[in-house]
């Protein structure tokens, strides 16, 4: 149990039980490679900031899909020519024989797949955190990509890179191009959707009320997302979310979902213990892309339910699984520390508050935070101070 770990390992624990949890219930959390450094080993840094679908790979003849069996647990090459990637399936045909196999997504481990030199350059300013040119990269090699599965792929990180530098809404349209080429996309969870409403408008992806009534699935979800919190639509966004709910695919039916948690959370007089016991099970069943998000609004329920190690344990998915939307990896780091230090545990707190600030000095949580550091008075007890200044929302 996690209360019964010493202080100085909590966040050690943490860590590393979020790792594991990525590897027994997402086995394709990294399923396409990512950058190498010069050593050939991937950097902490490269890690922390690319995305499961990015990858630096030499330009090769043929495609390869490294198999993982279910029964064995032993690994396969399979060497082709992928003719497409789309839902949950790759379709592949096989080197030497020509003959097309099917995998589904959930057996691979790995995709290595042949890129233009624009994709290749595009996925290096990515992993340098240049969003913006990797931006121009990436839709020069969008627009030469012949393959529509690729294109697909290059347009998730554009996605991502919108997403990074703030223009939110300008994701939309992509998602909707890509869910029509796949109707099943597992892409549909990068929508940056808001989970937090207490973020400030400039933080967070804005569209108008008139978006719920609209024939896009993508853009009713969005907006169903927006106006979710707001007194006067409130009904109509949960009306659509009900209806989201019903509409046959899997990816927006599960954010769909959890933005329906997202009403008990709002609202925490609603909020049941059986929630919060049914949610915890649900996170880790969901793909990683998802899950970031859905750990958010379980954290918060915690915190309302005053169980703080495991709202700290939930803020830290985010971080460490979606570092694109910026100012939501900084509030979910704001609010670990939050919790640790509500919970007793003030060096740790300290430790998550530092990672905020130095990771994301540019959102309004670390400034929030800066500010509370920088006003704060100096006390006599040295387990005093941050818990002054941050306060259990």
């Amino acid at each position: 149990m996690i209360e019964t770990v010493l202080r100085i390992g909590f966040i050690v624990r943490l860590s590393l039980q979020l790792h594991l949890d990525m590897a027994l219930h997402n086995p394709q959390a990294e399923l396409f490679p990512g950058p190498q450094s010069e050593d050939g080993k991937q950097s902490s840094r490269d890690a922390n900031q690319q995305s499961d679908d990015r990858s630096i790979l030499p330009f090769v003849t043929t495609d390869e899909i490294i198999r993982r069996h279910a029964e064995t647990g032993a690994t396969s090459r399979v060497s082709g020519v992928i003719q497409d990637f789309s839902g949950d399936m790759v379709s592949i045909r096989r080197g030497g024989t020509g003959k097309e196999e099917v995998l589904r997504l959930r057996e691979i481990e790995q995709i290595r797949f042949r890129k233009s030199a624009e994709y290749e350059e595009g996925l290096r300013f990515i992993a340098a955190g240049d969003w913006k040119r990797a931006l121009s990269s990436l839709t020069t090699a969008a627009e030469l990509e012949p393959r529509p599965w690729v294109v697909r792929e290059i347009m998730a990180s554009q996605i991502r890179c919108l997403t990074a530098i703030g223009r939110r809404a300008d994701t939309i349209q992509i998602v909707e191009e890509i869910l029509e080429s796949d109707p099943h996309t597992r892409h549909v969870a990068l929508l940056p959707l808001v989970w937090d409403e207490r973020l400030p408008e400039s933080e967070r992806t804005m569209v108008p009320l008139s978006d719920l009534e609209s024939s896009s699935l993508v853009r009713k979800l969005t907006a169903a997302s927006v106006w979710l919190h707001d007194d006067k639509h409130a009904a109509a966004a949960q009306a659509e979310l009900h209806s989201l709910r019903l509409c046959g695919r899997k990816r927006i039916q599960e954010l769909a979902e959890i933005q329906l948690w997202r009403v008990r959370v709002i609202h925490p007089d609603r909020l049941r213990t059986a929630d919060t016991e049914i949610w915890e099970g649900r996170v880790v069943d969901f793909e990683r892309p998802i899950r970031g998000p859905a750990a958010i609004v379980l954290g918060r329920a915690f915190l309302h339910q005053h169980q703080y190690d495991k709202a700290a344990f939930a803020f830290l998915w985010m971080p460490v699984l979606q570092v694109e939307d910026r100012p939501l990896a900084a509030a979910s780091l704001k609010y670990a520390a939050i919790a640790l230090q509500t919970a007793g545990r003030p060096e740790e707190s300290s430790v998550i508050t530092s990672e905020l600030l130095n990771r994301f000095p540019e959102t309004s949580s670390a400034q929030q935070v800066a500010a509370a550091e920088n006003s704060k008075v100096p006390q006599g007890n040295s387990q005093e101070g941050r818990s002054n200044e941050l306060a259990v929302p």
